[in-house]
């Protein structure tokens, strides 16, 4: 599978040049590959879901930080306590991107509850840091950065940060990291660990991708008050 950048991916998805059953059949492959070498999940997918509707991320990769609720799909914000907790539901920014025609491919690897700045705190394993397996990938959305960093395919990852937990490993894996203003994404389906401070943003390879991952999950939502019109 030739690497091309999301941009180009969706140009030609939209144009109908690319299989998207073998792509994901391809994208499975890799994220096996990608666990055992980094172990940038906690959870990730052997079947995926194919598009719910052609919109602006229609086919594209999306992976979840696993204190953001996915339905039917584990979510455990790094934590035994809530191992085997299936949602019934998703968080309101996983519903969007999908409305948009992302794809989940996987739950990715987090500090339990969001505790720590380096990825070494959760309890299904640290992330290795794919510029030096010696090395930590930060945090607390270590396996977010892991997974953007190491992926040769088109793919955004939706991440979280209280304090920093976007920013830090971003900068530690050399990816492209955006922490929105509070507020400005929805926070409803999220695990917090302080409410008052937590936002719900973007991890990808470049601007362009965490600014169109932004405009999907961006607005006001009924089922959060503090979300901004």
């Amino acid at each position: 599978m030739k690497s091309v950048s999301v941009k180009q991916f969706l140009q030609d998805t939209r144009d109908g040049n690319i299989d998207l059953g073998d792509f994901f059949s391809k994208v499975i492959e890799k994220n096996e590959v990608i666990q055992e070498k980094y172990g940038a999940f906690i959870t990730f997918l052997q079947k995926l879901e194919a598009p719910r509707k052609k919109g602006v991320l229609y086919g594209l990769p999306l992976s979840v930080k696993d204190n953001i609720c996915t339905r039917n799909i584990q979510t455990t914000a790094g934590s035994r306590i809530l191992e085997g907790y299936m949602p019934p539901f998703d968080a309101t920014a996983v519903d969007w991107t999908k409305n948009e025609g992302a794809v989940v491919i996987g739950k990715t690897v987090m500090d339990e509850f969001g505790f720590g700045t380096f990825s070494v705190n959760s309890a299904y394993g640290i992330p290795k840091n794919p510029l030096d397996a010696d090395r930590t990938c930060g945090g607390s959305s270590g396996g977010a950065s892991c997974l953007t960093l190491a992926a040769d395919f088109p793919h955004v990852a939706l991440a979280e940060s209280t304090g920093g937990s976007i920013s830090c490993p971003a900068a530690f894996t050399g990816t492209v990291g955006l922490t929105p203003t509070y507020g400005l994404v929805s926070r409803w389906g999220l695990i917090d660990y302080a409410n008052s401070l937590d936002k719900i943003g973007c991890i990808g390879k470049a601007v362009y991708d965490v600014a169109l991952l932004l405009s999907a999950i961006a607005g006001s939502d009924a089922q959060d008050s503090t979300s901004l019109t």
